[in-house]
């Protein structure tokens, strides 16, 4: 299934620019979570009436040349249920994903440029 990626955030960090994108979650909240059915309706019914959102977040960390943007690395998580996209932004799950694909923009840069580049 192809999917419809919304930028939420975009943020410079330790030299890169790190965009944030949502999407609709592609697997079914009742096949995501194991937990008792009645849990499942009452947040299905949140997500069907958009009292909660249930969507997959990309993070990607790059560079600009030549005033274009060129992703480097990044990294995916699915499964998220928050009020929100945008509550999203600055959990430890999102900061975590800034993590990865900044330390994976670093080691593509440290290929590229032969220089190495911290990457923790």
């Amino acid at each position: 299934m192809s999917n419809h990626w919304e930028k939420i955030q975009t943020i410079e960090r330790d030299g890169f620019i790190v965009n944030t994108y949502a999407a609709p979650e592609d697997i079914p909240i009742k096949d995501h979570y194991e937990n008792d059915d009645e849990w499942i309706n009452k947040v299905a019914y949140k997500i069907d009436h958009g009292l909660c959102s249930w969507f997959m977040v990309k993070v990607e960390a790059g560079i600009e040349v030549d005033k274009r943007y060129i992703s480097l690395a990044d990294d995916y998580l699915g499964g998220c249920l928050y009020d929100d996209t945008n509550d999203f932004l600055g959990d430890v799950y999102h900061e975590d994903m800034i993590k990865n694909a900044i330390i994976g923009a670093r080691k593509v840069m440290n290929k590229i440029t032969g220089e190495k580049h911290e990457c923790n």
